[in-house]
């Protein structure tokens, strides 16, 4: 893996991660299209690595305000009870991830996996862009509310299903606000990248054998960069009612990658 593979990559990711178009079928689906070699698992963990560090410093008040260290910018102020059901989530995504782990990295071996995969993120976009009706803000997050989302969170492992989007869907589903739906989304990511880099960790350290350095560092760094830009589109345009677009974009990607992509 040269420089531009890794610069490519991590860009992809820190603007798939967020923006709902999924970032592990676009990781699948660009080295494929463009005849470039598949990154090892451990370096896309690596790219996660550096969207999370993007989530860290956006969301940075409001994280210290979960911890009562602080307080989060006005509209996302924090309450304990917060913390508590995102470690309900994060429990609930856990639970039904970990017994297929397994089945689900070896989907990430098939282009057209994928492709399909982006279709249902399209459906679920436009589904829960429909249904959004809610008004609820972050403090009044339940545990029906984190159920969801963790379920959301957990069926985005496959590959083409995105994160964001999934989270965000079961959110607006529930009946928080738009706002509100993608705090609660974004706020979640952390602890399920940090759990993914952490199992990871053993490959990461063996993929320093083949992936140069500084291919690594490029990598991380535009990942964490074009995050930290993507996490504001994205907020602005799930209050704009604007995701239509986003599952149109997953729709032609999917359909394109079916009928291209062996």
């Amino acid at each position: 893996m040269n420089w531009l593979h890794a610069l490519v990559l991590g860009i992809v990711q820190g603007v798939t991660e967020f923006v709902p178009v999924s970032s592990s079928g676009h990781l699948v689906l660009v080295p494929r299209a463009l005849g470039w070699p598949e990154p090892p698992v451990a370096f896309d963990v690596l790219l996660h690595v550096g969207t999370l560090a993007s989530l860290l410093v956006y969301f940075r008040r409001e994280l210290l305000g979960l911890f009562g260290l602080g307080r989060g910018r006005e509209g996302l102020e924090a309450a304990p009870r917060t913390l508590l059901w995102l470690a309900v989530a994060t429990l609930v995504t856990g639970a039904v991830v970990f017994p297929i782990r397994h089945q689900v990295e070896a989907l990430f071996g098939s282009p057209r996996t994928a492709a399909g995969f982006l279709l249902v993120t399209a459906a679920v976009l436009l589904v829960s862009e429909m249904l959004a009706r809610g008004q609820r803000g972050l403090n009044a997050v339940g545990w029906k509310d984190a159920a969801a989302t963790g379920i959301g969170q957990a069926l985005a492992a496959c590959p083409g299903l995105s994160r964001s989007g999934m989270t965000i869907g079961a959110g607006l589903v529930t009946g928080l606000s738009r706002r509100a739906a993608a705090q609660f989304a974004f706020l979640l990511s952390v602890p399920a990248i940090l759990g993914a880099a952490v199992v990871k960790l053993p490959e990461l350290r063996a993929a320093g054998w083949t992936v140069p350095i500084s291919s690594c560092i490029l990598g991380l760094v535009s990942a964490a960069i074009s995050g930290y830009l993507a996490i504001g589109l994205a907020m602005a345009f799930v209050q704009q009612r604007r995701l239509k677009w986003f599952a149109a974009y997953c729709a032609l990607v999917g359909l394109l990658a079916l009928f291209l992509l062996r």
